[in-house]
């Protein structure tokens, strides 16, 4: 997790940026993260929990299992890519400061 958000840190100086987002995954198990620099200097990095897609469901079928995962995989990435709102009041972050 340090390496990305480090990686974060250095999109944001090289492009001008004050936010990045990353997504980290095995294809399994996927962290969304957003790092944030704010206009007093302090930085912030936002972590989601560890959401783990394709686990067997008991009483589904296989193609059942898999439109469901994909479903929530899809639906997970876009919000991450297009929510703009607050991540204070987003069930996907939880604040971590950088110091």
């Amino acid at each position: 997790m340090a390496d990305a958000t480090g990686q974060a840190a250095a999109l944001c100086e090289v492009t001008g940026s004050n936010a990045a987002r990353c997504c980290l995954s095995d294809g399994r198990h996927w962290i969304f993260c957003l790092y944030q620099k704010y206009a007093e200097g302090s930085l912030r990095s936002y972590e989601g929990s560890v959401r783990t897609i394709m686990e067997p469901k008991s009483g589904l079928g296989i193609q059942d299992l898999l439109e469901a995962d994909v479903y929530k995989v899809v639906t997970l990435v876009y919000h991450w890519l297009y929510d703009d709102g607050d991540p204070f009041k987003d069930s996907l972050y939880s604040l971590h400061d950088i110091e």
